[in-house]
């Protein structure tokens, strides 16, 4: 006498089956790499030019390699920048990061037919040619092209300077009025 007729048997063993394979989905689906990027508006303490802190880490469990760091203008047309001087990119495995300041100089490119463009957006590309896009790029984008420019100020010293030869002595006099020898 059996305590579970086939079918019954038969019904256990195609559910056991199904959550089984379910469950390999679930993990097949979490052991991925898994980019995540960031960025914000930094602003000067110094009150000079802010920048962009620009933030990417790998949440997943696969390793995985980033190539490069890119912005696009509003028409699309868009340059890139290799993060490693070798081409196969920088390696980020499970909860690794890598993190880089952008200044305002930073987002004009120059293209190859001399065009200039002004990065309205950012990504990172990995080497399957996959791109992640930075959250809150564009935001911080334009706070930062917002931010007044800074002119460099040329400061004069006020203190006299002493010349020993004969000729810069003559310049000394001719601009300053004064001759020192």
């Amino acid at each position: 006498m059996d305590l579970f007729p086939v079918e019954v048997r038969a019904n256990i063993a195609l559910i056991l089956a199904i959550l089984a394979a379910a469950l390999g989905a679930a993990n097949a689906w979490r052991d991925r790499a898994i980019l995540v990027a960031t960025c914000k508006h930094v602003k000067s303490i110094s009150g000079g030019p802010g920048s962009i802190y620009v933030h990417i880490v790998n949440v997943g469990r696969r390793t995985t390699r980033v190539r490069m760091l890119a912005g696009s203008d509003n028409q699309g047309v868009w340059s890139g920048e290799y993060l490693d001087d070798d081409v196969s990119g920088l390696e980020l495995t499970e909860h690794k990061m890598y993190e880089t300041y952008l200044r305002r100089d930073d987002l004009y490119k120059f293209l190859p037919d001399g065009e200039i463009i002004v990065s309205a957006d950012l990504w990172f590309e990995d080497t399957l040619k996959r791109r992640h896009k930075v959250k809150g790029a564009r935001a911080s984008i334009a706070a930062l092209l917002a931010e007044p420019e800074i002119k460099p100020t040329v400061v004069f010293s006020k203190m006299p300077m002493r010349f020993v030869d004969r000729q810069s002595a003559k310049l000394n006099a001719n601009l300053t009025g004064r001759v020192d020898l």
